[in-house]
């Protein structure tokens, strides 16, 4: 379960990141895809702060992935603990920004962070029980 879940995380922050960073106007106007739009309802695009994000983005997938790779406790503890601690504040932002979307995207982004949330924390409960 423990690589599993830090495989999910990894290449979902990874595809995100690339994304991002790769086509930034792109990611700003189409995200989250499949004809939503999450990001441009927040104000006018801003090319560094989409590619910082998506930078942001694969920092903690390669931490994910490192982690997935060597299961050792304190690399799961880091990775996990750092994508937990980031949807934690990333969503108390979010929270007061859903009113700008409609109610089906609000469901579909807080579905999105939830999931990450819990699967984060499920990674982390029984990081303990690993070799150091």
């Amino acid at each position: 379960m423990t690589r599993v879940g830090l495989l999910v995380l990894g290449v979902s922050y990874a595809a995100t990141g690339t994304w991002a960073l790769l086509a930034p106007h792109s990611w700003w106007a189409s995200f989250p895809g499949f004809g939503r739009h999450w990001m441009s309802v927040l104000g006018p695009f801003n090319d560094e702060l989409v590619r910082d994000f998506g930078a942001l983005y694969l920092v903690l997938a390669a931490l994910l992935l490192w982690a997935a790779v060597i299961l050792a406790r304190r690399a799961v503890q880091a990775a996990a603990g750092a994508v937990l601690l980031f949807v934690v504040l990333h969503t108390t932002y979010i929270i007061g920004k859903l009113h700008l979307l409609p109610a089906a995207d609000r469901v579909g982004l807080m579905a999105g962070l939830a999931f990450t949330a819990v699967l984060s924390a499920a990674i982390l409960k029984p990081a303990h029980k690993l070799e150091a």
